[in-house]
């Protein structure tokens, strides 16, 4: 964006688009899906494993007037199961979720036009009140991701308060991989196939 900026005001005088290449990073569209293993293991080195599924149902308009991408998040064997809401904005090149009792009824938990070394108050694991802000580490060109013949870059983010986050974010793929330690122990979620735009890519089964 190119803005005037005077005592009084702060006016957008002109605004260009998001590039394709940065939105592919979050590919947000009905009825794709992310397949992912799941590892949780305690400070006692007790281990449990499952699959977990997200995937997008529907477009909703919220009662804050925007329209999010409904999607169901579950654990299949243990049979957790819960409903997000996620935009877009292709102006800011920002991911929000809906969350009633956020100002503005949304939380920001990612920004797609940060480069390395750059931190923000995204908190994709965290809360709409104060935090630590998550940092992009690095980016990383990749050829032909786990053979499913995607090229692009892969982006490491770090998210470090009660609960550490570290996870990574793809082209063409979103979220692929993702960390989260605290006192309890620690939880890992790999990817090990999707389904986006109907092209299945690995193995999107949920057993």
């Amino acid at each position: 964006r190119i803005y005037e900026i005077t005592n009084d005001s702060i006016v957008v005088i002109k605004s260009l688009p998001i590039p394709e290449e940065i939105l592919a990073y979050y590919p947000l569209a009905v009825g794709n899906k992310w397949v992912y293993y799941y590892l949780f293991v305690d400070w006692n080195s007790t281990g449990y494993q499952d699959i977990y599924l997200r995937e997008i149902q529907s477009l909703e308009v919220k009662p804050n007037g925007k329209e999010y991408f409904k999607i169901r998040e579950r654990y299949v064997q243990m049979g957790f199961e819960s409903i997000v809401y996620e935009r877009i904005d292709s102006v800011e090149g920002k991911v929000y979720r809906y969350n009633e009792y956020c100002p503005n009824s949304e939380e920001f938990i990612e920004d797609l036009v940060m480069d390395v070394g750059d931190s923000t108050y995204a908190a994709r694991f965290g809360y709409c009140i104060e935090h630590p802000p998550t940092e992009l580490l690095s980016e990383q060109y990749f050829n032909n991701w786990n053979n499913w013949g995607i090229e692009g870059k892969r982006r490491n983010y770090r998210y470090v308060e009660l609960v550490t986050a570290d996870y990574f974010l793809s082209t063409e793929i979103g979220l692929d991989y993702f960390r989260l330690d605290d006192d309890n122990g620690w939880k890992e979620f790999s990817i090990k196939g999707m389904v986006k735009n109907g092209v299945v890519y690995g193995d999107t089964t949920l057993t």
